[in-house]
């Protein structure tokens, strides 16, 4: 692997030599994929330097400040990274792959957002209703560029299938949830906690579309290719024209990825949908000298 450290925790020395080997045998099949800037893999459920916990995640990449640049760090469940150590036919196997195919993916990702945007990340911050609106539009893009990338790997697991009916779950429930908030603040939808708890079931929901659009536009089929009730639901809901809203922007996107990514309008018109969404549920934001009204 070059220069990139790996630390190992909780392991005998043996089983960490096998992972080790596992792992570099797995990043020579992404060579293809963009990892400068990835300095460190770090197997641990935590990292302690930035408060993370893994918890319920399979792995995560930290984005770091590093002098004038930037360095990425890959942590990695422990309980999950046995899964590398199985055989390659075995279906735990080909899941961990695809995790991984899917992790590194975001490291090519960032390394192209990083060269088009060093110095707005450096200097620049959202103000306003935008601090609320664009990170969401921004983890679309990364979670739909991420699997579109890695959707090759994704073949040989049921991941599209579960995304999709995660997607339809959140598209029958969310809504549901966001009423029922609402019903414990009297009908007040100005409340600044509803209105937040509102905005982070909106991009749970916008995520899960973009994980499942990245697969579909990976592999090249439709959603009924993968489940043709899901695909009937979806298509029947009050989401379903977010769903292809969502769909054509971030094909637009891709488009002009990445030499086109010149500032951060790209994210315009994603944030807007977003808005949009929360306006059909009665929530408006608004702002008043670059901050946000609740």
């Amino acid at each position: 692997m070059g220069n990139i450290s790996i630390e190992i925790k909780g392991f005998s020395t043996v089983t960490s030599s096998k992972i080790v080997a596992s792992l570099n045998k797995i990043y020579k099949d992404f060579s293809f994929l963009d990892i400068r800037r990835l300095s460190t893999i770090i197997v641990s459920s935590e990292f302690k330097e930035n408060s993370v916990t893994l918890q319920d995640k399979y792995a995560v990449v930290l984005t770091l400040s590093k002098n004038d640049d930037f360095e990425f760090i890959l942590l990695i469940n422990p309980n999950f990274i046995l899964n590398i150590l199985k055989n390659k036919e075995d279906l735990f196997y080909k899941r961990a792959f695809h995790i991984l195919h899917h992790e590194f993916a975001h490291i090519h990702d960032n390394n192209k957002k990083i060269d088009a945007f060093k110095n707005l990340m450096k200097t620049s911050s959202y103000k306003g209703v935008s601090s609320l609106l664009y990170p969401i539009a921004e983890n679309c893009w990364s979670e739909y560029i991420a699997n579109f990338i890695s959707s090759k790997s994704a073949l040989d697991t049921t991941y599209p299938f579960e995304v999709a009916k995660a997607l339809l779950y959140k598209v029958n429930n969310i809504p549901k949830e966001i009423e029922k908030k609402f019903s414990l603040f009297n009908g007040k939808k100005g409340n600044k906690e509803f209105i937040l708890f509102s905005i982070k079931q909106a991009e749970s929901l916008f995520k899960s579309a973009a994980y499942l659009i990245g697969y579909l536009n990976g592999i090249g089929i439709s959603l009924e290719k993968i489940d043709e009730k899901i695909a009937l639901e979806l298509n029947s809901s009050s989401f379903y024209i977010f769903f292809e809203s969502l769909k054509y922007e971030l094909s637009s996107i891709h488009q002009i990825y990445p030499d086109g990514f010149i500032n951060l309008s790209i994210y315009k018109k994603i944030a807007f949908l977003v808005e949009e969404f929360l306006k059909q549920k009665g929530i408006s934001l608004i702002e008043e000298k670059e901050e946000p009204i609740f």
